[in-house]
């Protein structure tokens, strides 16, 4: 039994297992559960469970990595493919290599594809707290500080935790304000360190040299690819980002390119 994945649409018995790596959490943005509706009905789809809490350092976010590498080969799951949205894209390189030889590793259907950097940490910070009846005015609040006593930035598990923190009690702040069940904010509270959790797993991953495993990257409408991503196949599309992983040509693009019969390069 699976641990570490949840199962967004169970397939045929002997059906290829896709595995999803998203946050989805909160967000007004179609995700894999909306991608997992198009896909051939035979396919089974699994999504990465997001580690709970932020990592204490670089080891207990590899075991994070592992776990979910560790699930799949114990469970004796055969997977076809990984696919990966924004930041998920790292970890999901991880699992495809990790999980197969270079002959056989799944292939990797990456969208959007993203780094989670210190940057991104700080935005998510900022839009969450934005979401909040009666946010603070200021960007950061007066109070959180994003480099250590010397003025260096800070490191992405130290900065996670420092924000997960400090979005806990501006959130515990409202809800006392207005005078609303602190069990709401405790609960938005929650989610949001999942995701801070979240990026530094795939930051952490993002971190790891990868060879080029089979890879098709599809962008959405607008979006810039970075250079040192631009490999394998690549299709942009004119779909606005949050219909991306709605859109059915969308899925058949990356159902053709799951099932197609791998090229050897010689």
């Amino acid at each position: 039994m699976l641990t570490t994945w949840d199962e967004l649409r169970t397939g045929d018995a002997n059906g290829p297992v896709m595995l999803t790596v998203d946050f989805e959490g909160g967000r007004a943005v179609a995700g894999f559960r909306a991608l997992a509706k198009l896909l051939p009905q035979e396919w089974t789809v699994l999504a990465a469970r997001p580690p709970e809490r932020v990592p204490g350092d670089e080891e207990e976010a590899s075991r994070a990595l592992a776990r979910w590498r560790d699930d799949i080969t114990a469970g004796g799951v055969e997977v076809a493919g990984v696919l990966a949205n924004c930041a998920g894209a790292p970890i999901a390189g991880y699992l495809a290599e990790s999980l197969g030889g270079a002959a056989s590793a799944p292939r990797l259907v990456l969208l959007d594809p993203a780094a989670a950097s210190a940057d991104v940490l700080v935005e998510a910070y900022r839009t969450a707290l934005a979401s909040l009846p009666a946010a603070p005015a200021e960007p950061v609040p007066a109070g959180v500080d994003l480099t250590d006593g010397l003025g260096e930035p800070l490191g992405l598990a130290v900065l996670a935790r420092r924000l997960s923190r400090s979005y806990r009690d501006h959130a515990g702040g409202v809800a006392e304000r207005l005078g609303v069940s602190q069990d709401l904010t405790a609960d938005l509270a929650r989610l949001f360190e999942r995701y801070m959790a979240y990026l530094v797993v795939a930051g952490l991953a993002a971190d790891r040299p990868q060879g080029r495993s089979h890879t098709l990257t599809i962008t959405s409408s607008g979006f810039t690819l970075e250079e040192a991503r631009d490999r394998g196949e690549r299709i942009g599309t004119d779909v606005p980002r949050a219909r991306l992983l709605a859109d059915a040509g969308v899925a058949t693009a990356i159902s053709d390119f799951l099932v197609r019969p791998p090229i050897f390069l010689v």
